[in-house]
């Protein structure tokens, strides 16, 4: 006897409505600039580093 109680879900519809659009698009500008400062940060802080050879 079998005891599963696994389900397949639905497969995700795409929304089409304006708000989620306007939401999806504002997620996805603020994550954008967070990676951007934080990869500003970053190259800043390692900005004065030189290989032996000089790169």
């Amino acid at each position: 006897m079998s005891n599963l109680t696994l389900q397949m879900l639905p497969e995700p519809v795409e929304p089409t409505d304006p708000l989620h659009d306007l939401l999806r698009t504002g997620a996805q500008r603020l994550i954008a600039s967070a990676v951007e400062a934080e990869l500003a940060v970053m190259l800043a802080r390692f900005a004065d580093l030189r290989l032996d050879d000089g790169r």
